[in-house]
Formats: C-alpha cells, sequence, structure tokens
C-alpha cells in the first residue's frame, strides 16, 4: 500500500493542487465562487489517500483494456481524446440544437461566469484551471471510484470507462456542469461522454494521467476562446 505505483507527474500535480486552491480560494474570495475552490482541494485530497491505499489500482487491473503501456502513449491520446471531445461536443450540438454549436458554447447573456476582457482575469483563471479545477474535478471521479469495492467480488470483465464506478463519477461530474439558461441535456450529455471518451484515452496509455492532461487542454482552449471573444464560452468544463 502505498503511492510508489502512482505516475510521479500525477503525483507532484496532485500535492501541488493543494496549496494553490488554497491561493484560489482567497484570490477568488468573497466571491461566493471561492467555496468551489475549497471543494474541489477536498476532492483532490480524497483522491490522493484512494491512490494511497490502492483501490484506483484495484479498479484499473479490473479493466480490461487498462495496461502497462508506454509511458510516449500519454501525449498520443491526451491529444486523441482531445480531438474526441471536440467531435462529441459538436455532434451532441446538433443532435439538440439542430445547428453546429458546439454543446460548451453559452450564450453570453446567460452566463453569469463569463470572462471579462482582462490579462490579469485570464491568467489567475488559467491557473485555477490546471491547479484546482482540474486536480479536484478528476480527483473527486477517482474519489466516487471506491464505488468499485462494492462490486469488485461480481469479476466483471468490462472496460474502465463503463465500469458503475466511473459512470457514476462521470455522471456526478456532468450534474455539477448543468448552468441555468442554457441546454441543459446538451450540457450534460456532452459531458458525460466527453468523460468516457477521457476514460477510454486513459485506459489505451495506462495511466489516469492522460485524463488530467485532456481536461486541461480542453479549459484551456475554452478560456483562450472565452477572453478573445469576450465571454462567449464556459469556463468550468
Amino acid at each position: 500500500m502505498g503511492l510508489s505505483d502512482v505516475n510521479p507527474a500525477l503525483l507532484v500535480w496532485m500535492l501541488l493542487a493543494v496549496p494553490a486552491s488554497g491561493i484560489s480560494f482567497f484570490l477568488s474570495y468573497p466571491d461566493p465562487s471561492c467555496m468551489f475552490h475549497l471543494f474541489f482541494c477536498m476532492m483532490n485530497l480524497g483522491a490522493i489517500f484512494v491512490l494511497w491505499t490502492g483501490w484506483f489500482e484495484d479498479l484499473t487491473e479490473d479493466s480490461i483494456d487498462w495496461g502497462d503501456r508506454s509511458p510516449s502513449l500519454t501525449a498520443n491520446w491526451s491529444l486523441l481524446g482531445l480531438a474526441g471531445l471536440f467531435l462529441v461536443s459538436l455532434g451532441l450540438g446538433f443532435l439538440f440544437t439542430n445547428q453546429f454549436t458546439p454543446a460548451f458554447w453559452v450564450p453570453h447573456d446567460l452566463y453569469p461566469l463569463a470572462l471579462e476582457s482582462s490579462i490579469l482575469t485570464f491568467a489567475l483563471a488559467i491557473f485555477g484551471t490546471w491547479f484546482s479545477v482540474i486536480p479536484g474535478e478528476e480527483g473527486m471521479k477517482i474519489l466516487i471510484s471506491v464505488v468499485y469495492k462494492a462490486y469488485q467480488k461480481y469479476d466483471w470483465e468490462l472496460p474502465f470507462a463503463f465500469h458503475p464506478a466511473r459512470l457514476i463519477g462521470n455522471a456526478v461530474w456532468s450534474v455539477l456542469h448543468v448552468i441555468k439558461g442554457q441546454y441543459a441535456y446538451t450540457f450534460f450529455f456532452s459531458v458525460f461522454v466527453s468523460g468516457c471518451v477521457m476514460d477510454s484515452s486513459s485506459a489505451q496509455s495506462g495511466t489516469i494521467l492522460t485524463n488530467y492532461f485532456i481536461h486541461a487542454l480542453f479549459n484551456t482552449f475554452v478560456l483562450c476562446g472565452s477572453f478573445l471573444l469576450g465571454g462567449a464560452l464556459t469556463v468550468v468544463w
């Protein structure tokens, strides 16, 4: 039992996220959104504990598509997963709106958290995304993975993305992203399917670090678009 088998880059990222979440909390205080950073910190700490116990490793070992692969595949599958997320977003956006509008698009007048045209605000958003939001949200899904302990004795042969533990984690993650005034079904299913895409990419690369990279790169793209377009894209995915 320990953290020796955890990807070193992932472990450093998670440990740095603990003080970074605190910094993000104080930078956003007294805005109510500051409480999200405390939540993210708790989820990240919970994930570290689950990794330390080896419970998450048990889930990956029981997944038929998870294996020990070359670390270089992390970058390859991160880019493939990122492309998959954009295709999912466009496809679901068209399915629900009959227009090729990305499912992460939110009308400016309906979105109260739109970025303002400030370099400082943009820089803080990038910092908070990489070192608070990503470790917190991905950590939450790792923490929920302990659900696996309830059905582990049945020895189901399932891909990593389709284990009930991961499906529940992605469902909870998706619910957290539904914004009032937006196409709720579009946003929910877009986030949920994207979570499955990321999980499949991680399974193919053999490390959950791939999830973190895809998630962070996608959020960075959205933040850049929001900044350049004056706050028209979501900043919470």
